[in-house]
């Protein structure tokens, strides 16, 4: 009976993400994402779409992110992780080496220490790191 009731709840589930993932637009249009389909995403053609304002739809700055203009006066923010090597190149990489995830965080912990004027340290333990 239990089983039973969980297989029923997880197949609601899956319908009602399948349904969601398939809504119409405003214009009764399913929705989908064309620069993937048309013409592969690529930077160019972010580029030749520009909006009024001369920004292209997929710059970043385009975007409001409502957190407020702090200056932490050059604060170590510390991170501590886990012994594994995975754990510290999830957080912070020391340079951009060509390989999408290490450039990706490389960017992002760059920006953040630039707009607030920090500096990211990450100390690995050495016993076991615990969930809980």
């Amino acid at each position: 009976m239990k089983r039973t009731i969980i297989i029923l709840l997880s197949l609601t589930l899956l319908i009602s993400f399948a349904l969601y993932s398939c809504q119409k637009g405003g214009d009764g249009n399913i929705k989908e994402n064309s620069s993937a389909d048309s013409d592969n995403g690529t930077a160019d053609s972010l580029a030749d779409d520009t909006s009024e304002n001369g920004e292209s739809p997929g710059d970043r700055n385009s975007i409001a992110d409502n957190l407020p203009d702090i200056d932490y006066g050059g604060y170590t923010f510390n991170i501590l992780t886990g012994n594994e090597q995975y754990y510290v190149d999830s957080l912070v990489a020391s340079e951009q080496i060509g390989e999408v995830i290490n450039d990706a965080v490389y960017i992002a912990n760059k920006t953040v220490e630039d707009r607030f004027n920090i500096n990211i340290k990450v100390t690995q333990t050495e016993g076991p790191f615990i969930y809980g």
